[in-house]
């Protein structure tokens, strides 16, 4: 985890916000409750203000692991970060077959020229 990626920087950024602090003041290392003087409903409330700004759900089973900063940090990383995939897929295109929509062209095309030579 790196105290420098794009979330980390918008997490302490929600935190200074939410605290009324500077943003530099705010390290990976710190705890939640000891460090920055979060109490349970401070902390509940922080866990909404996280939530709406990485758009995504907390579980409360969750919320129990997170002591520090750094926790919280990668916790959005692992939640938010997409896993590479396995394998590399075929191409959608190469397996699918045309859909109805895609055919429509070339029936239209295939009635006007046997119009024209009937």
């Amino acid at each position: 985890m790196t105290a420098n990626t794009e979330i980390a920087r918008r997490l302490r950024a929600t935190l200074a916000k939410e605290l009324k602090q500077d943003v530099t003041s705010i390290t990976p290392e710190h705890t939640l409750r000891g460090d920055l003087g979060l109490n349970s409903l401070d902390a509940i409330e922080l866990m909404f203000r996280i939530e709406e700004e990485f758009d995504l759900s907390i579980p409360d089973d969750d919320i129990q692991g997170l002591v520090k900063v750094g926790d919280v940090i990668e916790y959005l990383e692992r939640r938010l970060t997409p896993a590479a995939p396995a394998a590399r897929a075929t191409p959608a295109a190469a397996t699918t077959r045309p859909t109805p929509a895609a055919k429509a062209p070339a029936k239209k095309a295939k009635a006007k020229a046997s119009r024209r030579h009937a």
